[in-house]
């Protein structure tokens, strides 16, 4: 059991972090200390995605070593617009923070408190508070002193000062020499995006700053941290380095969380479980990508964007735009130029929100009508729910290239998202894989279709291009409105034709649900008009077949068809033409020297046996020859006796 004398190296996640457990980030350390620290000092956007480590950052930087910057005549404040409701409030504690700061750095300044005593004054106007904050820091700098402020939660100044008024006081002050203030803040947004709002044109504003974008931590980064827990004597292992990067690609939040786990499990019994862990931090994690995906919703097109840059379709706008996501560091290239987000994780939860959000209505629907499409066909072809099993040991091509690959994505959801995941492996698969399955079975999708082959290659092929993720490098995936249009168009005749066929299922089910007990009335000589006689003979005919009217004892024209032995079973042979010679075609693919035995055993296992039994039946009733018209010359023999030998197990 745990000695109640150890803490959990990882408890205070999500908490600023500094001092000796600040980790990492010397590049970041470098580029503030020369642009806020060095004299004369310039102003400074710290900007990236939430908990990414912002203030941690700075705060490490500037805030933590006070006594030292103090010493080089240094004053470094920190005010977190979280609290602030007007700019107003925001001056009142600049300069109140200014004069204590100056207090307890050198205690001669007293006669300055008194000088400044009307910045305690809540009721000052504006144009008087603002003179006064003038005043102090013009008298600041006189006296050698350099004041930083550290400005957290900046994207708040969106609201707090809509009228401009904030911005170009807090410029004056950083811009203009006689004033010294050097400013640093902290964001999720680029300042554009945040004086954008203003109702005033405050765009100069942010020319004055120069911005450095935290991104996660690098592979090294990461070890330092997950260091930590060889304090409670765990070792981290290539396993434990390598599972926390997949599920978080060095983000420090997320890889404290999971590390936290462990170091939870370690203290209670000395073991640990990687998949536990991030079964019992996933609503976290959850809960992080929820609140990162409404951030980039709100600043326009961005969710869209980083969707697109994923899993497409691309546009010049993707281009553009997924350069932003890369320096905020959620997207990184690969060696082929193709983008992935920062961790396998968030991809895969990113692949589900694709899923369910209106981006792209008219592809998303036709994928989804396809999968039900090719699922219902090859069900109806294969008669079990688990046709896919069957397909994959005749064509191995199709196993390897769509079905293990949307078995894995499949795996790795189940993991990370446990009941959140799908389930259908279909779900998985994308417009090429449903081309794929299709071709593959064109027979049976053929008659639904309607046109040829290379027809629907063309679209589905084209269709495919557009939702292929993004690749920097390749000029040719970036599509035109044009094009886009063209993909629209599309999707509406795949969406058309499918419905309609629906429509007809549902219809022509309907029909033989209402008629699977029909009941026909015969009302003897007198069929137009006249009194209909009180006992009406009827016929049950349920599964009867008749051409030329139904034949009474008084029915004259027509031709009573007995199908009982002609049509009924050539229709049969014909299905069982169809897809035994479907089969031997697939296996020859793979196989091409299979033996005739080979070739039976094969057909004989995919077929299951109630559908053998069928087709046993049908040839007996019929004959030989009614099976020969319906097959290619080089597959007669093989089909025949295939279906024979199934007599010795029927």
């Amino acid at each position: 059991m745990m000695d109640e004398n150890t803490y959990n190296p990882f408890a205070s996640s999500g908490k600023l972090v500094y001092g000796e457990q600040f980790v990492g980030r010397q590049e970041a350390i470098w580029a503030i200390q020369q642009k806020v620290l060095n004299p004369p000092g310039g102003c400074l956007a710290i900007v990236g995605s939430p908990r990414i480590g912002k203030s941690s950052l700075a705060y490490h930087v500037l805030i933590h070593p006070q006594l030292s910057l103090i010493q080089k005549k240094n004053l470094t404040l920190w005010i977190s617009l979280e609290d602030i409701e007007t700019h107003e409030e925001l001056f009142r504690q600049i300069g109140n923070q200014t004069l204590e700061a100056l207090k307890n750095a050198d205690s001669q300044y007293e006669f300055l408190l008194l000088e400044s005593q009307d910045l305690l004054n809540h009721d000052l106007p504006w144009i008087v508070l603002k003179a006064q904050v003038y005043k102090l820091f013009k008298r600041v700098k006189q006296l050698g002193w350099r004041v930083i402020g550290v400005i957290d939660e900046f994207d708040k100044a969106r609201q707090i000062f809509k009228d401009g008024a904030g911005f170009e006081a807090l410029r004056k002050l950083a811009y203009e020499p006689q004033y010294g203030v050097t400013i640093v803040t902290i964001s999720r947004r680029k300042l554009p995006e945040i004086t954008k709002q203003c109702t005033k044109d405050v765009s100069n504003f942010d020319n004055i700053f120069q911005t450095e974008y935290l991104r996660c931590f690098s592979k090294d980064e990461l070890d330092k941290l997950l260091d930590r827990l060889k304090i409670i004597g765990l070792e981290v292992n290539r396993n434990i380095s390598e599972f926390i990067w997949e599920n978080t690609g060095g983000h420090p939040y997320l890889a404290s969380l999971l590390a936290f786990e462990l170091s939870k499990s370690w203290l209670y019994n000395h073991q640990y479980n990687l998949q536990q862990a991030i079964t019992n931090s996933v609503s976290e994690f959850l809960n992080y990508y929820n609140k990162l995906f409404v951030l980039l919703k709100e600043d326009g097109s961005f969710d869209k964007i980083l969707l697109q840059a994923l899993f497409g379709p691309v546009t010049k706008e993707t281009i553009l735009k997924a350069e932003e996501l890369e320096r905020y560091g959620l997207i990184k290239k690969v060696d082929n130029g193709y983008y992935i987000a920062f961790s396998l994780h968030f991809e895969d939860y990113l692949r589900g929100v694709s899923r369910t959000i209106d981006l792209w209505y008219l592809w998303d629907e036709t994928e989804r009508k396809l999968r039900t499409c090719i699922d219902q066909i090859i069900e109806k072809n294969y008669q079990t729910s688990d046709w896919i099993s069957i397909v994959e040991k005749s064509q191995v091509k199709l196993k390897q290239e769509v079905f293990d690959k949307c078995r894995k994505l499949q795996r790795r959801e189940q993991k990370r998202f446990g009941s959140r995941a799908l389930v259908s492996l279909l779900d998985f698969t994308n417009m090429d894989d449903l081309w794929k399955i299709i071709s593959q079975h064109w027979s049976l999708f053929e008659p639904i279709l309607g046109k040829d082959k290379d027809y629907w290659h063309l679209r589905l092929q084209f269709l495919s291009t557009v939702r292929n993720p993004m690749a920097s490098n390749r000029s040719n995936k970036v599509l035109a409105p044009y094009e886009l249009q063209k993909a629209d168009e599309y999707c509406k005749e795949i969406i058309a034709l499918l419905s309609k066929q629906s429509a007809f299922t549902e219809s022509e089910t309907s029909k033989r649900s209402s008629n699977s007990n029909v009941t026909i009335h015969h009302y003897g000589d007198n069929h137009y008009g006249g009194n209909m006689p009180e006992n009406k003979p009827t016929y049950d005919l349920r599964g009867a077949k008749f051409g030329g009217g139904f034949a009474s004892r008084d029915q004259t024209g027509g031709t009573l068809n007995d199908y009982s032995v002609t049509s009924e079973p050539k229709q049969t042979l014909a299905e069982a033409a169809q897809e035994i010679q479907q089969l031997l075609k697939q296996l020859a693919e793979t196989n091409p020297d299979a033996t005739e035995a080979e070739q039976k055993a094969f057909v004989s296992a995919v077929i299951p046996p109630i559908r053998r039994e069928r087709f046993f039946n049908a040839l007996k009733a019929a004959g030989k020859a009614a099976i020969e018209e319906f097959l290619d010359n080089p597959y007669v023999n093989v089909v025949v006796a295939t279906i024979e030998g199934w007599q010795e197990n029927i």
